[in-house]
């Protein structure tokens, strides 16, 4: 693992590889549950009490939960994929920055970097060669800061680097950076959509 993606190696491992995590700047909790539509809201202790709450549900890819971190929000679904869509990254964005990545239980990933209402750069995470949106061009040396690519020898297909990157990535654009602490301590507000 190279780059940045090296403090973020613990999230390879991180309770589940189903997830989307998302981070919105300078947005309040309750602003981004307003924009995603979301109600049933519910205060909950920590991360277990989330994931807690996935089994106490019918659909559980319909569970969200988000934690302030300073003037930011992380807003993590632990079976779900919809902060990562372009529908919910435009909407959720306007005025503000937003960042997600997800992986599905079907092994799909995917990034997106939106910045009010417009989307900035898209990929999947293993074609992370392959991006789209209005600052594409300018992701080359991104990617390689965060650990996509290789310095010496460009791409790389060590999939264990995937989400690690992604986490850095987000945290480079967004200057915002989760912790292992942060995602299983935050006191949350959960609710469905």
């Amino acid at each position: 693992m190279t780059g940045l993606a090296e403090k973020y190696a613990w999230f390879a491992d991180y309770e589940s590889n189903t997830y989307c995590l998302t981070i919105v700047r300078n947005c309040s909790q309750s602003e981004v549950l307003r924009r995603l539509g979301a109600d049933g809201v519910r205060e909950m202790s920590d991360m277990v009490a989330v994931w807690q709450e996935t089994q106490e549900v019918e659909d559980p890819t319909s569970v969200v939960a988000v934690a302030a971190v300073g003037n930011h929000v992380l807003l993590f679904e632990p079976h779900g994929w919809r902060g990562a869509t372009r529908e919910v990254a435009e909407g959720i964005s306007k005025g503000t920055v937003l960042v997600s990545h997800v992986s599905t239980i079907n092994g799909d990933t995917r990034f997106i970097w939106a910045e009010d209402g417009v989307v900035q750069a898209e990929f999947e995470l293993q074609s992370h060669w392959d991006i789209a949106g209005a600052r594409a061009g300018q992701m080359g040396s991104m990617l390689v800061e965060a650990g996509f690519l290789d310095r010496e020898s460009g791409l790389t297909d060590d999939s264990d680097v995937y989400l690690p990157a992604a986490m850095a990535l987000a945290e480079m654009i967004t200057e915002v950076r989760i912790s292992l602490e942060i995602l299983d301590n935050s006191q949350y507000l959960c609710a469905t959509f």
